[in-house]
């Protein structure tokens, strides 16, 4: 037992050495360059209008109504708090960023360690993704953009969804999470953040449970709530700035069919150019080895230990795809 008890206090301790380590890339000269121009530097602006008005519906620029930045204002809210906690610099708008990177990577530990039985998985995924460049660089963890906190959402009610249909267990409290996930990653960039919908869709009808899923009023109750909570945001925010939802439209949803933003339209490659082209080097090249864990695992027959494999592979993938936008 002490054994035991000592093996479990040494491997906790480690794993914390661990999370320290990988803590350095984000934290380390966070506030040291000046604020980036374009997104960045709208946001900082807008959290400083919020920061001086008080105002935590309408964003805000120089006092007027924002139409250029429509995405509902998690991201501003939690930099305004910074502002308040640490003042007017360049750290303070960006320590949400790397705050939510930091939980992400607690994420990616509870994920491994308690649905895929392995610690091993856990310590390979978080140290794949704070090397990578395309997730440790500005415009996510490294600057007060709001792509890391959104990162943080999707893989927050992914993971969630995950073990649900890996190891059940309450409903009602899985899908509160995966619709509290989904709030959040809409206050956070808008429509974006239910990018992973389609797929969880796909991932059910694989593993077989989408049938089941349909049978069970807690997802109903989750898709009202998230409807409820997003489509609230819009009204107030039309409601107290008018033509706020008239941006909205020909800005994010209707660019699905149109050209909104010429820089935008690329080409079908495009994300998978990102990473050959120095956001997932070197692991881009060491993704096809990751199927071997299939090969690897213990109980081939136990259909559970597969999705494990399958599900630790992909999560590997993904993580560092959406960045690449």
């Amino acid at each position: 037992m002490n054994a035991y008890s000592g093996n479990a206090k040494l491997k906790a301790v480690l794993l914390i050495l661990l999370l320290l380590v990988c803590c350095l890339p984000l934290f380390l000269h966070l506030g040291a360059s000046p604020i980036y121009m374009w997104d960045e530097a709208t946001y900082a602006n807008n959290a400083l209008d919020m920061f001086l008005t008080n105002d935590l519906i309408v964003v805000r620029m120089e006092g007027i109504p924002d139409l250029y930045n429509t995405k509902p204002p998690f991201v501003l809210w939690m930099q305004t708090l910074s502002l308040h906690l640490f003042g007017w610099n360049e750290f303070a708008i960006r320590l949400p960023s790397a705050l939510f990177a930091t939980c992400t990577l607690l994420l990616m530990l509870w994920f491994g360690r308690t649905v895929l039985n392995s610690t091993f998985i856990s310590v390979v995924s978080m140290l794949v993704l704070v090397c990578a460049n395309g997730y440790v660089n500005i415009h996510v963890t490294r600057s007060g953009d709001l792509d890391a906190v959104l990162v943080f959402w999707m893989t927050f009610y992914v993971l969630i969804y995950l073990k649900y249909l890996l190891k059940s267990g309450n409903a009602a409290l899985h899908f509160f999470f995966i619709a509290a996930g989904l709030t959040g990653a809409f206050l956070s960039k808008g429509i974006a953040g239910w990018f992973f919908l389609p797929f969880m869709v796909l991932i059910a009808l694989v593993h077989g449970s989408f049938f089941k899923l349909l049978h069970q009023k807690e997802l109903y109750i989750a898709v009202f709530a998230v409807l409820t909570f997003s489509g609230g945001y819009y009204y107030l925010r039309e409601l107290m700035a008018p033509g706020y939802w008239n941006v909205v439209y020909a800005s994010e949803i209707s660019r699905f069919g149109e050209e909104v933003m010429s820089w935008h339209v690329q080409p079908l490659d495009f994300y998978f150019q990102n990473m050959i082209n120095g956001r997932f080097i070197p692991f881009l090249f060491l993704l096809p080895f990751t199927w071997l864990v299939l090969l690897w695992q213990k109980g081939k027959n136990d259909p559970y230990k597969l999705h494990h494999a399958m599900d630790s592979c992909c999560r590997l993938f993904y993580a560092d795809i959406i960045p690449c936008r």
